[in-house]
This record gives C-alpha cells, structure tokens and sequence, in this order.
C-alpha cells in the first residue's frame, strides 16, 4: 500500500453540493474525500468497461482535496477569527473570485410558461477567477501568493494496493459534483506521485492514521485536512457539520450520517 499525490486540472465549472437556502444550491469550495471517491471510481470503470458498481474498495483511502495555484501547494483550510479560509483567502474572497451561479427553470411545452417550483439557481466554482476582478487588490492578492492565470488545480493524496493503477489514473478524465450532464464537472489528472516525504503524509493527517473516502476516526496532526468523526472527549477549534453517506447508485438515499469536526479545525 502506497500513497500518492494526485494533481487535477479544472477543465470546467464545478458543483461540490453542501447547503440549499431555498431554491439557491450553495457549492463547496473544496472537494470531500467522499465526493472524490465517487468520481475516480465511476471513471476507472468506464476506462475498464467494468460495470459501475465494480472496484469500489480501489480508492477508498483518499484524502479530501483542495486548490492550488502552483500544482505544488494547496491552499490549506483554517480558521482565522472563528471565518473559513483557504490559504490566506477568507472562504467570502474565495467565493469572490471563483463562484457564480447559474438560474434556470423548467419550461412547460404546451404553454412555453415557466413549470411551478421548477425555478433553482446553483452555485459553481469557475476554472478561473471572474475577469471583471482582473484589476482589483483582490486580483493582486492571488498573485501575489502564487495565481499566475492558469486554471485552478486541485491536490489530494490516495493510497493505491497496485502500483501500476498509477499509470492507469494519469490523463484519466473525470467528472465530479453536480449537474455534470449540464457542462459542469470536467477535470483531468495531471500527475500522479509516490510520496516519499513524512511532512506530506502528516500534512495530509495519513500518518500512522487511516483514512476511508476523506474521514478518520483518531486526530492525527493539529489540523485538520480531513473530517474527523466527532467525539465529546475532543476538544478542537472550528467547526461540526453533519455529514450524511449517499448510495454510491442512488443519491436521494442516505445510507448513514454522523456529526464531524470539518477540515481546516484545530485540535487542541
């Protein structure tokens, strides 16, 4: 069992699902180990011509995954005055930069009038920031701190029991979220690395730990890159959230949920 580094290209906008306020689909800004999960093992099969529910143990130990400007460093979740950052960008920066939203509803054919309750707007986060930010501090400040222009990357680490299935993920093409049948979700694997170095293993809290599909059940390191299942005896600084477990075939059905303490938290 090795673990390595993946590096993805965003080819398209993405929706990483979270919170609903009304008809608004609210995205992530980062990817859960869950979601990632789901995705490489849908395209590792259709790549092999297995059927989909083939081959869901083969990457099951995954990290949740983050931005990077530089292919090389994420931009690390934290907290900074009780607010969510990424790196240096308050979670309200980020969104700033690098989401938007699309509105839309059903049209009824026979009356070309909009379907009752079918209006929804959903939030995507965009391959780069929005142009119209190009001359801002706030353009100034990602460069400053790394953004050169190119589309976003995105770093996690998986643990692969085959060697040669690195190989196997290098140029695979993935989709991930939500609404992928609408032009959302593209993204490619760029490199696929075998770690050697103990700093990114404890970085990534996978040092003497295990981590099944981005969650873990002991700390490992004083932040948090993963969801850590909650415990009363852990005392932290952050965040809870509830985390419900989706079908891997059927996504309205919920087949467990417990409360974690979200990555970017300090264990204290």
């Amino acid at each position: 069992m090795t673990w390595y580094k993946i590096v993805l290209e965003q080819e398209q906008p993405i929706h990483i699902g979270y919170k609903r306020y009304g008809v608004l689909a609210e995205t992530r800004i980062f990817i859960p180990g869950q979601t990632m999960w789901g995705a490489l093992t849908k395209a590792y099969n259709l790549m092999k011509g297995n059927s989909l529910n083939s081959n869901q143990e083969l990457f099951e130990q995954i990290t949740c995954f983050y931005p990077s400007f530089d292919k090389e460093n994420i931009l690390k979740p934290n907290f900074k005055n009780g607010e969510f950052h990424l790196g240096d960008l308050s979670e309200k920066e980020f969104r700033l930069l690098f989401v938007d939203s699309f509105i839309s509803t059903a049209i009824l054919p026979e009356t070309r009038t909009a379907k009752d309750e079918s209006l929804h707007e959903i939030e995507f986060i965009l391959p780069k920031p929005k142009k119209a930010l190009e001359n801002t501090e706030l353009w100034k400040k990602i460069t400053e701190v790394g953004y050169k222009n190119e589309n976003l990357k995105w770093i996690g680490l998986v643990c692969l029991n085959d060697d040669s299935l690195k190989d196997e993920l290098e140029n695979l093409k993935i989709f991930i979220g939500g609404d992928v049948r609408y032009g959302y979700g593209l993204m490619k694997v760029m490199k696929v690395i075998k770690i050697v170095e103990d700093n990114i293993l404890e970085e990534f809290n996978v040092k003497n730990n295990k981590i099944t599909k981005g969650k873990m059940i002991n700390p490992s390191g004083k932040r948090l890159l993963n969801y850590l299942e909650f415990n009363p005896t852990i005392k932290f600084e952050g965040k809870l959230e509830l985390l419900p477990e989706f079908d891997f075939y059927n996504k309205r059905k919920i087949t467990n949920a417990k409360y974690y303490i979200i990555p970017g938290s300090k264990i204290i």
